[in-house]
């Protein structure tokens, strides 16, 4: 009796000795995955490090490369002013070719300067006033705001010490000498485009502070200008969604009854013209000229006009791929019979 009870007890000790290995190399097994799962994350970690490292020398190396952001406009500048405020001020102008076409970054508040500040009060319901008061020290912060400066070295400063176009003397100016301001772009969108543009074809506004990202800087490269003959296709691979940048607007040849309008874009353009007597300018009831030939040099011609009488004028431009831009309220008088 006794044997036949030890035979089951010794048959669950035999099995219970053949699964404690089982067991062990399930655990082993367990243990290992958690091991490597662990190796995983740390090594993910490692690389998360690494990319914070590289966004933390990437921000240093731009802080070497600009001097300092500006960040206010916090004094009353006027004619003779001179300095860092002066510049920011003439970049924010020169973003609008309407508002400032000389585009001159002198860092000395001259007449062109003054005459573009006023274009700018204007524009914005200010008293033209041509100085930077308190007003007008809120509407650049709030421009300043969202297109951001910094001051770099200007490796073609003029050391010579004559006077720019607008008067300034490039070889003195105290803060900020030898020092140019560049635009802060963020990834993603381009501020103030006009600065990213050549004036007259042939030099940068304000350049850019820092390394763009590929896709703006072949945005940038596709709007240069071309010799080719694609019509200023600007991208076949980018969509094209800046709108045409119009410059050198004025009337000219202007008689008793006759004026020619004329200005250029940046590349081909359809255009409108609309012109009255009466000011603000209203599209809805002014006289309307169109001319739907793209090309980048327009012009007009006015006729039947009244003899010593202010007309007001405004155009609208549109390039292939409907982008369009329009400019501030022009003026001219005609000449008396």
């Amino acid at each position: 009796m006794k044997e036949k009870l030890l035979l089951p007890i010794l048959g669950l000790i035999t099995a219970g000795t053949m699964l404690i290995p089982a067991i062990s190399m399930a655990q082993s097994t367990a243990t290992t995955t958690q091991i490597n799962s662990i190796s995983t994350l740390l090594q993910q970690l490692q690389t998360l490090r690494k990319q914070i490292d590289d966004l933390k020398a990437s921000q240093q190396t731009l802080q070497t490369q600009v001097a300092t952001e500006f960040n206010a406009f916090i004094v009353t500048l006027s004619l003779g002013s001179q300095g860092d405020a002066v510049k920011a001020l003439q970049a924010l102008l020169a973003a609008n070719p309407d508002i400032y076409p000389e585009g001159l970054i002198t860092g000395f508040f001259g007449k062109a300067t003054e005459r573009a500040l006023k274009r700018l009060q204007r524009v914005n319901g200010l008293e033209q006033i041509g100085r930077v008061g308190p007003r007008t020290r809120q509407l650049l912060n709030r421009l300043l705001r969202e297109n951001s400066i910094a001051f770099e070295d200007d490796d073609d400063g003029d050391e010579s010490g004559n006077r720019g176009n607008d008067g300034s003397n490039r070889g003195h100016g105290g803060r900020g000498e030898n020092k140019r301001p560049c635009a802060i772009v963020p990834p993603g969108h381009l501020i103030a485009s006009g600065w990213l543009k050549k004036h007259d074809g042939n030099r940068l506004i304000v350049p850019v502070c820092q390394t763009l990202p590929g896709g703006i800087e072949r945005k940038l490269d596709d709007d240069e200008d071309d010799d080719d003959d694609d019509d200023n296709q600007r991208s076949t691979t980018t969509p094209d969604i800046i709108a045409p940048i119009i410059s050198n607007l004025v009337a000219t040849s202007t008689t008793s009854s006759v004026a020619s309008v004329v200005w250029s874009t940046d590349e081909k353009t359809t255009s409108t013209l609309w012109y009255s007597t009466t000011t603000p300018l209203n599209t809805s009831s002014a006289i309307r000229l169109d001319n739907n030939s793209r090309k980048t040099s327009h012009s007009y011609t006015l006729t039947g006009l009244t003899a010593s009488t202010t007309y007001y004028y405004l155009v609208n431009v549109s390039d292939k791929s409907h982008n369009s831009a329009t400019t501030t309220e022009h003026s001219f008088i005609t000449l008396t019979n």
